[in-house]
């Protein structure tokens, strides 16, 4: 064989090769998003379009944690951008996962170079803001031994609650009225 023979096979099949790249490029919500609406729809946006007969739960796996495989209709076949919408609205607080596996093709036939997974967090319960006073709060003596982070109002910015051993007089903390016991120190961040 030749050289130009051998040159126009390699050429070939780069080329096919490069033919058969495709990927995942980004999607809405984005990833790690923590306060995502119940009533969201998931776009998931590639580099080529996708083939429609591969748009099915077997090659995007959508699933809620406490709720498993998530039901709904897929669209957006033939096009670089699909959208996922939920039979029902996602469950508060709920961390949902997108897996898309090799299965998917886009209309050239070329499947996912590389599966790809992503997970987001739905939004707490809507709240009604909570009732805080300032009590008196008597020094010394107190021992810190719980610290979490949570959205107590429902603002979407994480609040810091602090339990201790402490003595508490006066403080009313969403609406309870809590004359001695445990103290929560609440700091906005």
């Amino acid at each position: 064989m030749n050289k130009t023979a051998l040159l126009l096979i390699f050429l070939c099949c780069y080329l096919n090769n490069l033919k058969a790249q495709y990927s995942f490029i980004s999607s809405t919500p984005a990833k790690a998003s923590n306060t995502v609406t119940l009533d969201s729809d998931i776009t998931m946006t590639f580099d080529s379009p996708v083939k429609t007969s591969t748009l099915n739960t077997t090659n995007i796996v959508i699933t809620g944690k406490n709720t498993g495989i998530i039901p709904g209709v897929f669209s957006g076949g033939e096009t670089t951008s699909v959208i996922f919408n939920p039979t029902n609205d996602f469950k508060p607080g709920e961390l949902i996962t997108v897996t898309l596996t090799s299965g998917l093709q886009n209309t050239s036939n070329a499947s996912l170079t590389t599966p790809h997974s992503f997970s987001f967090t739905t939004k707490n319960a809507s709240m009604t803001t909570p009732f805080f006073t300032t009590g008196n709060i008597e020094q010394g003596g107190g021992t810190s031994y719980s610290v979490f982070a949570v959205d107590i109002d429902g603002d979407d910015d994480m609040d810091i609650v602090s339990a201790s051993s402490g003595k508490l007089n006066g403080l009313k903390a969403m609406g309870l009225q809590i004359p001695h016991g445990p103290l929560m120190i609440l700091i906005r961040v």
